[in-house]
């Protein structure tokens, strides 16, 4: 019940996901294949939209690739050390994509959207296997959930001030009179002011801007660690 707009990131991935693929073919010598969505066989629930399977030689069944495209700071953060910056729902949606189309390895892909690919380098990929750990808590908790959503009991309503209520789509149809109560009570205290959503739009924007220049900052600390080497 409320404007839902996609956000410039996630578009700008969507065009960036064909590009991304076609340079991790050439940098891997592997096949790709475009498959779109997929099923689990025996729990229908369990959906996953894949961006592309892999078929590669050396392997004797096809694997899944997790395309990802990142702001620059996030990209050298993940290509410092990935193992330790690699945000936990990606490593999950690789796992549920393997269980869902019934692969047994999967790899990554990730590219900066905002600087592309010119070097083999300027694109991050490494193969990971099945977790058969992972892969039973997805069947635990994935039908479990869904039977939650189908046939109740809703989980409890989150209080109408909660912040997570003010950016929710669905805050007007969900909370309804609380949140008009709130209004009400507002006394007219805090007045809103629609003319100062550029400026927060900006606050935004620079902010983002300031995390990229640390993690370039970051960067090029590295790197004269790394040409010093022992030298004082």
């Amino acid at each position: 019940d409320f404007p839902s707009r996609e956000s410039g990131p996630m578009a700008l991935g969507q065009i960036l996901e064909p590009y991304f693929a076609k340079h991790y073919s050439r940098i891997t010598g592997r096949r790709l294949e475009e498959r779109g969505l997929a099923r689990h066989p025996d729990h229908p629930e369990l959906l996953v939209h894949v961006d592309r399977m892999i078929h590669d030689a050396k392997r004797t069944s096809p694997g899944v690739l997790e395309i990802k495209s990142v702001g620059r700071d996030v990209f050298y953060k993940l290509k410092r050390d990935p193992e330790r910056n690699l945000p936990i729902d990606y490593q999950v949606q690789l796992q549920h994509g393997m269980l869902v189309t019934g692969a047994t390895w999967g790899a990554f892909c990730i590219g900066s959207r905002n600087d592309g690919v010119s070097r083999d380098e300027d694109l991050l990929h490494w193969d990971v296997e099945r977790n058969d750990e992972v892969f039973q808590m997805i069947l635990d908790e994935g039908p479990s959930f869904w039977a939650t959503v189908e046939n109740g009991p809703a989980p409890e309503l989150l209080t109408p001030d909660d912040p997570r209520c003010q950016r929710c789509e669905y805050r007007t149809s969900c909370q309804g009179n609380a949140l008009l109560q709130i209004a009400a009570n507002d006394k007219g205290d805090v007045p809103q002011d629609e003319t100062l959503r550029p400026l927060l739009v900006e606050y935004d924007e620079r902010q983002a801007m300031f995390k990229m220049a640390e993690g370039l900052l970051d960067e090029t600390k590295e790197a004269i660690r790394a040409a010093l080497g022992d030298r004082p």
